[in-house]
């Protein structure tokens, strides 16, 4: 009876004790957190709430007499360490009972353990994934006791000691902090230690997950009381440093969260870091241009946003929750929580977000792969040209500064005006031919337009390439309205204003009046947009001081065929009879391109006739300055003026026709080092790439095959078929360029193939 009596008590006994351990296991909830800002201290000091969530832990032991403050000097056999933070003694347990293994607590240094100072595994290859001190090698030992020994700063010391130390902070901290005043005091002290780790270690990503996120626990549930305000001072918002980080801190949070309380715009900078954080896919061009991209996603984004986005609070609540890297607690988890919003739960706001850094990062594409193929290459011409418009004004060049510089005084007092075409050569140092080859001439008005300048002539509007030693005409453009290739209306009138130009420099000048008419023409077509009527005005300035060969373009012209020059004068007819308007300088121009032609000037009349037959038969006399008599033609018929689209629509197969014929008569031919290697005396059929003459297409053919070409099966290639390596490429990428803007053969190591240019083969 009397034992049964005991056992009772004993039982009643141990419930009470657990009882009291569990009560000791929770941390109150906390309410000293400092608000939103300093003005607004005591309405905000409830926001912070916080709970520890642990089962199965421990607190039985008095840890306090194994541990060494960090005041303490440490004699562990024969080591001496400057400070503490370690247990040290026999038989510490584990804070778990369900720790499997040893129960013994893996950080603790046991002085009974044997230890190889002759043979120290300076290494750490003898450690394992959880080292434990019990169970590594008494080399391994040494190794460790030597880290502590030389004050825990060795930079290449194996991150297996690091974490055997950060065990028993993490101990400390978590678990010796619940039972013991003196570990609760310690803990300023512990946090500041893991970060001092951080800065030697943190380049080791498990260890940086590890500390980061134990200072983040501690700092939200033990030692709440920084303001929203230092989040914002104590964010690090350095690309380099979030580039590849995939969780957010709960700095960062608590920042985000200060936005969207006090309804301050979200900041680019902050926004960026959590579009790039939740990707965790980010592009190429977003890693190896990191200075434009940031720059690029500020500007689009300050052009979207202007301050920033708005954030709204929501009700999911910031919370944090860490696990453990010792194995001392098992499977334990720690929990924290608040009721301050978690504003990285939003969607909306982030998907805003991700959508700005996938286009910047499309629109940084082409100079990032140029960038792929010529690593050192940042500035020339050609990866200048590949950048966005809004980042072409970023060049810091001393030499572009003073030639914009002088541009824009000169355009402050005329719409137009005249540089060197030397001065791109000086600048880009562009050798070789007389003329840039189009793919250089495209660079150079691409580069142009981006600081705000537009170019004539402008091989992607006209045909004209820029020699090297004439000039350019320059003048200011709206760079975010102006097309970088013309339109279908541009398209239209361009022959005629080609035409028009030719006529008007037949006599080796233009005329003030036929100057006055062009321009009233131009003026007069209200289906091109301002800026394209700048353009062709900038591309009649051009020509008044270039020095057109015209006596070399009506060479070319006698060689039409006789149904050609038809075609192209009944075209001119048409575009002046589109608005049943005749003007008696288009009579006089329409003449003047007759009797270039060869063409009868009364078929000319006959057709503008015919044009209204059986409509007005009554004819009306005009006279044209070039026949005093006077010439009878259609009367004129009431319009609005306006080319309307049916018409536009109509026209736009004749205009396309035109076009192909005049390319032949303003097309300027590269110089001879520029030309493709052609092969005239084969006739028989072949399938032509790009464009490409027999050899270098069957080439081509032969490369889409595959993704990438060695250099040897590259070169034995081109033996077989009869051409120079180099000069392949160069052709064919010329070729490639001209119809896709972009190389199909890329040289790397290895020769690869452009995937996009092949998809389109």
């Amino acid at each position: 009876m009397g034992l049964l009596v005991f056992l009772i008590i004993i039982v009643i006994a141990v419930i009470l004790i657990n009882a009291n351990a569990d009560t000791k296991n929770q941390i109150q909830p906390r309410q000293n957190y400092r608000s939103l800002d300093q003005r607004n201290e005591r309405e905000n000091n409830s926001r912070f709430i916080s709970s520890y969530d642990h089962q199965n832990v421990d607190l039985s032991d008095k840890p306090d007499k194994f541990w060494r403050p960090k005041s303490e000097q440490v004699e562990v056999n024969g080591y001496s360490f400057p400070k503490g933070f370690v247990y040290v003694g026999n038989n510490l347990s584990s804070v778990s009972k369900n720790y499997y293994g040893s129960n013994i607590e893996p950080a603790l240094i046991d002085t009974t353990k044997r230890i190889d100072k002759i043979n120290p595994d300076l290494e750490g290859d003898s450690l394992s994934y959880w080292p434990s001190y019990q169970s590594i090698t008494p080399q391994a030992r040494a190794a460790y006791l030597h880290w502590l020994e030389q004050g825990l700063d060795t930079a290449d010391v194996p991150i297996g000691y690091v974490f055997l130390y950060f065990y028993g902070i993490e101990r400390r901290i978590l678990n010796d902090s619940q039972i013991s005043e003196l570990a609760k005091s310690e803990i300023p002290e512990l946090v500041a230690e893991v970060k001092r780790l951080l800065s030697i270690y943190g380049g080791n990503n498990s260890f940086s997950r590890y500390a980061n996120s134990l200072v983040e626990f501690v700092e939200l549930s033990q030692n709440a009381k920084q303001s929203f305000l230092e989040s914002l001072s104590k964010e690090d918002l350095d690309y380099e440093n979030y580039v590849h980080q995939y969780e957010y801190s709960l700095n960062f949070k608590m920042g985000l969260a200060y936005f969207a309380l006090k309804d301050i715009p979200l900041p680019a900078e902050w926004a960026l870091k959590w579009g790039i954080i939740n990707n965790h896919s980010i592009r190429t061009p977003a890693r190896r241009c990191k200075d434009k991209f940031q720059i690029l996603f500020k500007k689009k984004y300050k052009d979207l946003y202007e301050e920033g986005i708005k954030l709204k609070p929501n009700k999911t609540y910031i919370k944090t929750s860490y696990r453990t890297a010792s194995r001392s607690f098992g499977n334990n988890n720690f929990n924290a929580k608040t009721n301050i919003p978690d504003i990285t739960a939003l969607s909306s706001p982030l998907n805003k977000i991700r959508a700005l850094i996938d286009e910047c990062t499309e629109l940084l594409d082409p100079y990032s792969r140029h960038l792929g193929r010529n690593p050192d290459d940042k500035n020339s011409i050609d990866a200048l040209s590949k950048l966005p418009d809004v980042l072409i004004n970023e060049v810091n060049d001393s030499k572009v500064e003073t030639i914009i510089n002088k541009l824009d005084s000169a355009l402050e007092e005329n719409e137009y005006t005249l540089i060197e075409s030397s001065f791109f050569t000086d600048l880009w140092e562009i050798d070789g031919v007389n003329k840039f080859r189009k793919k250089e001439a495209i660079s150079i008005a691409q580069i142009m337009q981006g600081f705000g300048f537009g170019i004539e002539p402008d091989i992607r509007f006209g045909y004209h390439k820029i020699d090297k030693e004439g000039k350019i005409a320059v003048f200011n453009i709206d760079k975010e309205n102006t097309p970088k290739k013309p339109t279908k209306e541009y398209k239209l009138v361009l022959p005629i204003i080609h035409m028009t130009a030719l006529v008007g420099l037949a006599d080796g000048i233009f005329k003030p009046e036929e100057e006055k008419h062009f321009e009233e023409y131009i003026e007069s077509l209200l289906y091109l947009s301002d800026q394209e009527k700048k353009r062709i005005n900038g591309y009649l300035y051009w020509l008044k001081s270039a020095e057109v060969n015209v006596a070399h373009l009506k060479s070319k012209i006698e060689r039409l065929a006789d149904s050609d020059k038809t075609k192209i004068i009944e075209y001119l007819i048409s575009l002046a009879w589109a608005d049943h308007h005749i003007h008696p300088d288009e009579v006089s121009m329409l003449q003047k391109v007759a009797d270039m032609f060869g063409i009868d000037e009364s078929k000319v009349l006959k057709k503008l006739y015919d044009l209204q037959h059986g409509e007005e038969d009554e004819l009306v006399e005009v006279t044209t300055k070039s026949n005093s008599n006077g010439h009878k033609i259609p009367k004129e018929k009431q319009s609005s003026g306006l080319l309307n689209e049916e018409l536009l629509q109509a026209r736009i197969d004749q205009t396309n026709e035109v076009q192909s014929i005049l390319s032949d008569v303003f097309e300027e031919e590269d110089d001879e080092s520029t030309k493709n290697i052609e092969s005239s005396n084969e006739e028989d059929d072949f399938t032509s790439y790009l464009g490409l003459d027999k050899q270098h297409s069957q080439l081509v053919g032969k490369l889409i095959s595959k993704e990438v070409w060695t250099q040897d099966e590259f070169d034995r290639l081109c033996s077989e078929i009869g051409l120079m390596p180099n000069g392949a490429i160069e052709i064919i990428n010329e070729k490639s360029f001209d119809k896709h803007e972009d190389d199909l053969l890329l040289l790397y190591e290895e020769l690869e193939i452009n995937e996009y240019i092949s998809d389109k083969l």
